[in-house]
């Protein structure tokens, strides 16, 4: 699937970010992550109960009620900015869901359910050029 878009859904604790750029660095957020690919999917990555409490988890719709979250357009970001217009693989890196992979080229990036900590399992997302693995 081509990826056109990324927007991260926050809650307004963290409009402000921070959103680092070095390759090294990630982001947290306690909200989602919507990529929007050419057939006009968007797919909505957050931290879930399937199949374990605290797995990264997947849906064609938004985790939370309307008008909790806000929008952040991260599109041109330099996390992001590699994937997009490119053909982009998901893949679950181990069955408990801890870890998803997205992979274009020889690019890759991973949500996680990570704390600040390293430590899995947590209600929040992480993304990192990384693998935490």
């Amino acid at each position: 699937m081509i990826l056109l878009r990324v927007t991260y859904h926050v809650f307004e604790h963290e409009l402000a970010g921070p959103w680092p750029t070095d390759r090294t660095s990630w982001h947290q957020l306690d909200g989602e992550v919507a990529l929007t690919f050419s057939n006009d999917k968007t797919v909505f990555v957050s931290w879930g109960n399937t199949p374990l409490q605290y797995s990264i988890e997947q849906k064609g719709c938004s985790f939370f009620n309307a008008g909790v979250l806000t929008a952040v357009d991260m599109t041109q970001h330099p996390h992001w900015r590699p994937f997009i217009e490119r053909d982009v693989t998901m893949n679950y890196i181990k069955n408990d869901h801890q870890v998803l992979s997205l992979t274009a080229g020889e690019e890759s990036l991973f949500l996680t359910s990570q704390y600040d900590d390293g430590t899995f399992c947590g209600d929040c997302v992480r993304v990192s050029r990384a693998k935490p693995l």
